[in-house]
């Protein structure tokens, strides 16, 4: 049948050693493998959040642009109102009123 005197050489404590050996030797390769597929995913997510925040950057930059044009627009607006407002006499006043004068 074979020689199993070797396990009897082992002892009790050589039975418990050996599987919890090969049981160990088993965890650290799982840890191994789900440390690995974490590494991609946190690298997945950053590339995620660089995309997040270019896109905010980004919006940020348009929407000075567009806040600044219409900005500029108001005040064409009103240096027109201005204008109409030095030509005219009770329509002027009205001007006044709607671009927020008080008497």
């Amino acid at each position: 049948m074979g020689d199993w005197n070797w396990i009897k050489d082992l002892g009790v404590a050589g039975l418990i050693f050996v599987p919890f050996f090969f049981l160990l030797r088993w965890l650290l390769q799982e840890v191994k493998l789900i440390l690995e597929r974490e590494v991609v995913e946190r690298n997945q997510w950053a590339g995620i959040i660089r995309g997040f925040q270019d896109s905010i950057s980004e919006h940020t930059a348009q929407s000075k642009v567009f806040h600044e044009s219409v900005a500029e627009a108001h005040r064409q607006q009103r240096l027109e109102h201005e204008k109409m407002i030095a030509n005219l006499g009770e329509q002027g006043q009205v001007l006044k009123r709607i671009n927020g004068e008080k008497h």
